[in-house]
């Protein structure tokens, strides 16, 4: 397999200052997960190898794109890689909610304006167009149902029935993984697998008609998206996963922060869920995802030291004197920015119980 290297270099306007980006990934993995602080260039990251395709604009809400082909202008992205498709699922997907409720007020706009116009075309009043098309223009950028129903046009009927098979394999596997890591346990081994248990609690789909849920625990469907709580956002993720998986060619998944209002174990089965499908697509699927979840990253590696397959690279970011960096991190007992936390809690209850006399 070739090494494919990124360099991000320039400038970026940031408020009343510029910051240097100097971003160098030595090898870009089949699955490369980003970690660090916030503002340290890792959603830059994404949006650059996003942006590498050939076939057509990446998929992703208008708005986004609107802003990213902005940003971009001061940058040079450079890497051997190139796709066939790319996918950009970015933080805002959390927002699905509020805008499926203004979904019905835009609608109860256009049905106003329609009442408006006179029977001859050609004597509508320029002000009604602009209504009209202006929200056209808010549909078309903010809605994430206009992305989904267009990759799934790109895909084969095929194609997408092998994804989900997929996804009920990997998460039969996962589920069987706990049952024979709870075996090494005695007391506790009931309340660890029911803990665990509930790592994919909600699935999300879209037909022709609308948004589809099911909760896979209780058995419960539904159509209304507005009713479920933020668990959507991560199962959200797994559909994207899912599409992309299914594409023809070679194709590129960019997430930011998958785990987004993910328990931990959900966040857990997210980084093995990914990785596999990095790992059975035989070279078709690239995914790259910027985390600040230690379970996501752990979910990710388990697949490596399951398999013994060098699939997985992470890349730690940082700002340093208003210049963004990136550096490569090996698997070690310490994860720069996740680790830490731990450390200053643990020292400062060590420091209170001096001061305390304890």
């Amino acid at each position: 397999m070739a090494n494919h290297q990124l360099s991000i270099t320039g400038k970026l306007s940031y408020g009343n200052k510029e910051v240097s980006i100097n971003i160098n990934i030595d090898e870009i993995k089949p699955l490369t997960i980003l970690i660090g602080p916030n503002l340290t260039g890792k959603s830059l990251t994404l949006i650059c190898l996003a942006m590498r395709t050939t076939k057509r604009k990446p998929f992703m809400r208008r708005y986004t794109l609107d802003r990213i082909e902005k940003m971009l202008g001061n940058l040079r992205c450079e890497t051997s890689l190139q796709f066939d498709y790319g996918v950009f699922v970015d933080s805002y997907r959390v927002s699905i909610q509020p805008l499926e409720g203004i979904r019905e007020k835009l609608s109860n706009i256009k049905t106003a304006v329609e009442s408006l116009k006179p029977p001859r075309e050609e004597e509508v009043p320029r002000g009604l167009i602009a209504i009209e098309n202006n929200v056209k223009d808010i549909e078309n950028m903010l809605y994430e149902d206009r992305v989904i129903d267009d990759l799934k046009h790109v895909a084969s009927i095929k194609s997408l029935a092998d994804a989900y098979r997929t996804f009920d394999e990997v998460r039969d596997e996962f589920s069987k993984l706990i049952e024979e890591t709870a075996k090494e346990l005695e007391k506790t081994s009931e309340e660890y697998r029911k803990r665990l248990s509930r790592f994919m609690p909600l699935f999300i789909d879209r037909t022709a008609e609308g948004w589809l849920w099911s909760d896979l625990e209780l058995n419960v469907y539904g159509e209304n998206i507005e009713q479920l709580s933020s668990v959507y956002a991560p199962s959200l993720v797994v559909l994207y996963a899912l599409l992309t998986y299914a594409m023809p060619g070679i194709k590129i998944l960019a997430i930011e922060e998958p785990e987004v209002h993910a328990h931990p174990s959900m966040a857990l089965f997210l980084g093995y869920l990914l990785a596999q499908l990095v790992r059975r697509s035989g070279g078709k699927l690239y995914v790259v995802a910027s985390t600040h979840s230690m379970e996501f990253l752990r979910g990710a590696l388990l697949v490596n030291e399951l398999t013994n397959e060098n699939i997985i690279g992470a890349y730690v970011f940082d700002r340093i004197n208003n210049e963004i960096t990136a550096g490569k991190w090996e698997p070690a007992s310490i994860i720069p920015g996740f680790t830490e936390p731990g450390l200053f809690s643990y020292l400062a209850k060590v420091r209170a119980g001096q001061a305390s006399g304890g």
